[in-house]
């Protein structure tokens, strides 16, 4: 504002109350009507504050419920419990207790903000992951219908790490593996994510998800063992009609008719059946030590089995690996190394082996 409005401002409305006031008594006068603005200002600062402080409440105890899984209508009887304590334990707060909005259709609204508010702030980050995996886990809700959660984890270029659930899809029609693909490509569309980027899916390694009914084909840039397994078994089975749409795409694979590499394809099916057996065995609640210590003493036994079964020639626990000639064979190197490595990696249980046999063995443990 110019020098000249203010002067002629002051000049026609206050010069005549105000020039009264010389020297010290005009800085006092002045000092007052600055408290004077201050302390309205204040008014007004404080009310938005307290309104602010409400509404920032009500985000979190509708946050509450909300992780908590609680009914959205319990939000009443949360003010309710909120109403007592304040006039049992400070009556002078009652009033600030009654202006948290928690009716039903007010927590609706705010968890349906920070859900939105969530998954906005997902998305950017999403932006800049350099690479991410999807994790899938499906499951029917009471009214029988196929649930299927989509759970992302992605590296941004410093290495930070971020894990969410991405989405929830329903299933109404099938639950094949075609489906579930379909769906799992339409989410990664509406999050905006690059196909290209994506190193890893996980799933329960259920035949539904993993689409093992040989009419769908998925194809998976990488998946945990419990699913591994079931995709090179399902791949070795696969063999004849992969060999004939490579022919028909005038593809040549040399891999797919060397019979040495087919020999190595067969023995990993059947090893790496056996580690997901034995990955399954060691998962689960409730798990003893001394019952994971008896799954691994009898994982490695089984390694001495086949060790010397495939010294003589023998597959009876390699079905896959069967149909080749045992002549030929020269997997017990592997086998040796298999068995160094978790004599290495469960060395720790070694350490405690008596304590463990006295869980494993009681009754016949001899008494000090």
């Amino acid at each position: 504002m110019k020098r000249s409005n203010l002067e002629r401002h002051y000049r026609s409305l206050h010069s005549s109350s105000l020039d009264k006031y010389k020297e010290h008594a005009r800085e006092a006068k002045l000092e007052s009507l600055k408290r004077n603005y201050r302390t309205q200002t204040n008014i007004f600062t404080r009310i938005v504050n307290e309104s602010r402080d409400v509404t920032l409440t009500s985000y979190k105890l509708s946050h509450l419920l909300a992780s908590r899984m609680r009914p959205y209508t319990d939000g009443e009887i949360l003010k309710q419990g909120i109403l007592l304590f304040t006039e049992n334990c400070c009556p002078t707060s009652t009033q600030k207790a009654t202006k948290p909005q928690l009716s039903n259709d007010t927590v609706t609204r705010r968890v349906e903000c920070i859900s939105n508010d969530l998954r906005e702030q997902l998305m950017s980050e999403s932006k800049n992951f350099v690479c991410y995996s999807i994790a899938l886990d499906g499951t029917k809700d009471i009214a029988d219908i196929e649930q299927l959660a989509f759970f992302i984890r992605g590296v941004k270029p410093d290495f930070t790490i971020t894990e969410e659930l991405l989405s929830i899809r329903s299933l109404h029609g099938s639950t094949k593996g075609a489906e579930i693909f379909q769906q799992m490509m339409t989410v990664l569309k509406d999050a905006e994510l690059d196909p290209a980027k994506l190193v890893g899916v996980a799933t329960d390694g259920a035949p539904s998800m993993l689409g093992l009914d040989y009419g769908d084909v998925i194809i998976f840039t990488a998946v945990r063992w419990l699913s591994r397994s079931s995709v090179i078994k399902r791949f070795h089975a696969l063999l004849p009609e992969i060999r004939t749409f490579l022919q028909e795409k005038g593809e040549d694979v040399p891999q797919l008719n060397d019979n040495q590499w087919l020999q190595d394809l067969a023995f990993f099916v059947d090893i790496t059946g056996h580690l997901a057996h034995l990955n399954l065995q060691l998962q689960g609640k409730d798990k003893m030590c001394h019952e994971l210590f008896a799954t691994f003493t009898a994982f490695t036994s089984k390694l001495e089995l086949w060790i010397s079964q495939l010294q003589r020639g023998s597959t009876l626990h390699f079905p896959t690996l069967a149909e080749f000639s045992a002549s030929s064979f020269s997997y017990t190197d592997v086998l040796v190394d298999l068995k160094v490595e978790f004599d290495h990696r469960f060395k720790d249980f070694k350490t405690s082996i008596e304590e463990l046999h006295f869980f494993l063995r009681t009754f016949s443990m001899q008494p000090e």
